[in-house]
């Protein structure tokens, strides 16, 4: 790229001298040389003997691979790079500095952390058999560390190697739109990507009562009717997944009665969710208990 030369570049000559205080390139570069020519001409233009730009001094964060969404508690799709420049926005390799990653929704801290995707043990020897997993990415795909409660989790903060911070196992626990990472590290200018990311909900791995069942007399539908979600890894609602859900009654204490309803014991799921009606049961008993499946 062509490099501009900031600052005064045009003087008047005092006592026919012209001394330059302010002048600066940003772009480092090898083979520079600056050229002099009076603007009233009449003067051979001169040319100053070549010189080369290194990089200044570590000054800021810029975010070369930005990070890209995916599903609740797993790992983004597009895993972030961070580089470390100087003033001009020249790469800076030497020096090591440790990168912090936090996520942001229009401009303000997330209260949902970014952390790396946990599991329960005996999830990960389902994984990766009784011997530990070496590398959690590869090995044990979906289980790393859980985060500390002070210091955060160690997927969301990585050292520099070469003026580069690599990040391999971010991932957001929860779903939601508009997303955003910023990236900071001490006495550096902190960066934040650009393009904003999703993270959908997942395929859906359990069952959550959402409102449970109140108001009962025998023969007469439930004043409140119950609804049942289907939920993902990650607890969120999976919205995106289309079934059905069926509900069951286990009897109560001697009163032997029935689950019914004119309308079917299955109800569709509409944006993840399964909302029940006309639920009742026929008899007089305690202790009845729904089960959904």
């Amino acid at each position: 790229a062509a490099a501009t030369l900031f600052g005064t570049v045009q003087i008047r000559a005092v006592r026919g001298v012209a001394s330059w205080t302010d002048l600066m390139i940003k772009l480092k570069g090898d083979g520079y040389s600056l050229s002099f020519n009076r603007v009233a001409g009449g003067m051979q233009d001169i040319e100053s003997n070549k010189f080369n730009l290194v990089p200044g001094e570590a000054q800021a964060l810029r975010v070369s691979t930005a990070p890209n969404g995916g599903s609740p508690g797993n790992f983004l799709t597009s895993q972030p790079k961070v580089e470390v420049a100087d003033a001009g926005g020249n790469f800076v390799d030497a020096g090591v500095h440790l990168v912090t990653a936090n996520l942001y929704r229009d401009g303000l801290l997330s209260q949902i952390p970014i952390i790396g995707p946990q599991c329960l043990d005996f999830d990960c020897i389902g994984q990766c058999g009784l011997t530990p997993c070496a590398d959690p990415r590869t090995a044990c795909p979906t289980c790393v560390a859980a985060p500390n409660a002070t210091t955060g989790s160690s997927a969301s903060r990585v050292f520099t190697s070469a003026g580069i911070a690599t990040f391999t196992q971010l991932a957001v626990e929860f779903a939601g739109e508009g997303y955003t990472v910023r990236f900071t590290s001490s006495a550096l200018l902190w960066a934040e990507s650009s393009v904003k990311f999703d993270v959908l909900a997942g395929t859906a791995v359990r069952l959550r009562i959402m409102t449970q069942p109140r108001g009962f007399l025998a023969g007469t539908p439930f004043q409140v009717q119950p609804q049942v979600s289907l939920i993902d890894m990650g607890s969120n609602v999976a919205s995106l997944t289309f079934g059905s859900v069926t509900a069951a009654a286990a009897p109560g204490g001697g009163g032997g009665g029935k689950l019914e309803s004119v309308r079917g014991l299955t109800a569709q799921t509409l944006e993840g969710t399964s909302s029940f009606n006309g639920l009742r049961v026929d008899l007089v008993g305690k202790g009845y208990q729904l089960f959904f499946t």
